[in-house]
């Protein structure tokens, strides 16, 4: 049974004003039926609501949608910090494809023909959504890596995935870990390896360069410690005790990632109607596997 999905009255009348207002229901089942969470479905809504107000302000009809128009959206809502898409512009792409099977938004650019890459990356973002069910931020970030080596590769615009090198990837990776530091350094090399994988699940012809990638030297105490001991995590819970109400939300924060085991994510994406008290449970929504599992809910959490 799908989880229902609860919008504000705003964003609802928003969505109903806006240009998608007709199509924003049939887009909610869309997503529903595909598995993605209430929560990712109440973000993409959103998106949806500002992307159609930004369309409104540039006089752009939706018939004339095109990737030159959501491109130009996307430098205009920027990047965070991290290089990531502020919550504006997340989910943009697959809206977008929902759009287009419902007939709202014209499949083909009339700038003419989806290059041999841009085909590349919608199957990509296709199977890393929908086969993977990867969170919207490791889409983004994944995309984004792909997109790269891409150009790297294929300079013509040719994907022929039996040409490339080892060397071509080992240089791209160490090209792109040299603009992170501390842990961020591994993801060039985390992404590249999911671009191959899906290169092989494609049925290219990919082999050895998956080993042919290069994992960052971390330094011991370069960062912090990747998990603490039992002593350590039960010294942290009591230095953390105190009687206000910021620090008993931070001490119930600490509780369940210590108990429970949840990811920090986990715990930023709990809603008040996650909490079962009836049967002790607790509801987590995972945004990577698209799913919802329950956890008891002991005394002391």
């Amino acid at each position: 049974m799908n989880e229902p999905v609860r919008l504000r009255p705003t964003v609802r009348n928003r969505l109903c004003e806006g240009p998608f207002g007709l199509v924003w229901e049939d887009l909610t089942q869309a997503l529903q039926t595909e598995g993605y969470t209430a929560t990712t479905i109440r973000r993409y809504l959103r998106t949806g609501v500002r992307f159609g107000e930004w369309l409104v302000q540039h006089h752009i009809p939706v018939a004339d949608i095109s990737a030159a128009t959501v491109e130009q959206y996307r430098q205009h809502c920027g990047r965070l910090p991290s290089g990531r898409l502020p919550k504006a512009a997340q989910g943009l792409p697959h809206l977008l494809a929902l759009l287009r099977a419902q007939g709202v938004v014209r499949t083909d650019d009339p700038s003419g023909k989806s290059t041999a890459c841009e085909q590349w990356l919608q199957r990509y973002a296709h199977y890393l959504h929908t086969v993977k069910g990867a969170a919207e931020s490791t889409c983004d970030t994944y995309l984004r890596s792909a997109r790269r080596l891409l150009t790297h590769c294929f300079p013509t615009d040719q994907v022929q995935w039996e040409t490339v090198t080892a060397q071509q990837i080992v240089t791209f990776v160490q090209q792109e870990a040299a603009r992170h530091s501390g842990l961020g350094r591994r993801i060039p090399a985390v992404a590249v390896r999911a671009a191959l994988r899906f290169a092989v699940f494609s049925g290219e012809r990919v082999t050895g360069l998956a080993d042919a990638i290069p994992l960052p030297r971390l330094w011991k105490h370069a960062a912090l410690p990747a998990q603490l001991t039992p002593a350590e995590v039960e010294r942290v819970l009591h230095r953390s005790r105190g009687t206000s109400p910021t620090a008993l939300r931070d001490y119930a924060i600490l509780l369940l990632l210590a108990r429970l085991g949840l990811r920090a994510h986990e715990v930023g994406q709990l809603h008040l109607d996650d909490i079962q008290w009836a049967t002790g449970q607790l509801l987590i929504r995972s945004g990577t596997a698209q799913q919802v599992r329950c956890l008891p809910l002991s005394q002391e959490v």
